[in-house]
């Protein structure tokens, strides 16, 4: 009796048939993306370029970030005194950051600069002893 044969590609188990691709890839006016399934027009999710600076002798956080292209208006920054998370879109690149700081921040002193895709972020480094109670010795 001869084997029946076996399509290429075809799943063989149970386990293989309920194995689905975390993502598609699509052709796309000749560029190849991967539909994410967050949102049809975002083809690229792109972490930025990022530079920072730590200044522990004046207490400041500084960074830079490169989003080209991306309008004002399509920029969102959220800050917590612990990290601060930013997202951008520009035709179908999402740019996406989320990154923490190395001491806790005062949200309140946030200074940010936009212009011309470049993201300037100026911050203080929260004193971690503002709020302490100061304990007088008695002999």
């Amino acid at each position: 009796m001869p084997k029946a044969k076996k399509k290429i590609g075809a799943p063989t188990t149970e386990s293989e048939k309920a194995v689905k691709p975390a993502g598609e890839i699509v052709e796309q006016k000749g560029k190849v993306a991967e539909k994410t399934g967050e949102s049809e027009g975002v083809w690229y999710r792109i972490r930025p370029p990022f530079s920072s600076h730590f200044d522990y002798s004046t207490g400041e956080f500084t960074c830079e970030v490169q989003l080209p292209g991306v309008p004002k208006n399509r920029v969102k920054l959220r800050i917590l005194p612990e990290l601060f998370d930013l997202k951008g879109t520009c035709e179908h690149v999402l740019y996406t950051l989320t990154e923490y700081f190395p001491v806790k921040v005062n949200v309140d002193t946030l200074d940010v600069q936009y212009n011309h895709g470049l993201l300037r972020m100026k911050v203080q480094f929260l004193d971690p002893l503002a709020k302490a109670a100061e304990i007088v010795l008695q002999d």
